[in-house]
């Protein structure tokens, strides 16, 4: 019994840092909230914007293309930020304000930008918060992620009955504006409360403070080496064939 207990300063400490876990989670639900609506709101911004069947996929491939080309230079600058609770907190307002700006565009073109802008944004939040949860929790590091990914689920179904309600008896415009508010609100929450969380530093960093733009050199050196790495490469192929069949035939491969 003595073995298992746990100090008071502890115990308060593991609350602490677990009330993180729901609070990061939060807002990874709210970053697949914004795409969720998205899906629900295109046809009707098609319609009034005169846009055609091409026009309306187009959007959705700029901002999945944008996602992608992005993907590698944003885990790269992640890597270089020390402060990762604002680079969250920038995240989660990143994905939600382009789509406040689509609520007063009149032009094919700025929607494409702005569907970009949603993919550059969703990627900044995945690789902060799943390494510094996994880095935080290493004993619960499953248990951790795991949760903040039934984050990312839960936003997915919710946000369109929601919208789906909101459509009822609001404009599409108005349901993007009404839309932004819980982003901007958790966003707060996450600059004031997480702003200053910080991953720790490896130890081969410890001895000195290094300017950003060295810390970005190493990280290309990094991956130029990740590069020649086959097993790395040999995952990433798998992936991506996953992807594709199950997106072709609807069954795991």
């Amino acid at each position: 019994m003595t073995a298992l207990a746990l100090s008071p300063a502890a115990e308060q400490a593991g609350k602490k840092s677990f009330r993180e876990v729901w609070l990061i989670t939060i807002g990874h639900s709210l970053t697949h909230w914004y795409p969720a609506t998205f899906y629900l709101l295109l046809p009707l911004i098609g319609k009034e914007l005169g846009l055609s069947y091409l026009e309306i996929g187009s959007v959705l491939t700029v901002q999945a293309t944008a996602g992608a080309l992005s993907n590698i230079p944003g885990g790269l600058i992640v890597d270089s930020v020390p402060r990762k609770g604002l680079l969250m907190a920038i995240a989660l307002f990143w994905v939600g304000a382009p789509y406040l700006l689509m609520g007063f565009t009149h032009q094919y073109w700025t929607l494409l930008t702005c569907a970009a802008l949603v993919g550059i944004g969703n990627n900044i939040w995945h690789p902060t918060a799943i390494p510094l949860l996994a880095q935080n929790f290493p004993e619960r590091r499953g248990l951790a992620v795991s949760i903040h990914g039934m984050g990312g689920n839960v936003g997915d179904a919710i946000a369109p009955l929601v919208a789906g309600t909101l459509l009822t008896f609001m404009s599409w415009r108005d349901v993007v504006v009404v839309n932004l508010l819980p982003g901007v609100v958790m966003a707060c929450i996450i600059l004031a409360s997480l702003g200053r969380m910080q991953a720790k530093p490896r130890s081969a960093e410890k001895a000195g403070a290094s300017s950003l733009g060295q810390k970005l050199g190493r990280k290309l050196k990094d991956f130029g080496r990740l590069l020649h790495n086959r097993t790395l490469i040999l995952l990433c192929r798998c992936s991506w064939r996953g992807r594709w069949v199950i997106r072709r035939s609807g069954s795991v491969p």
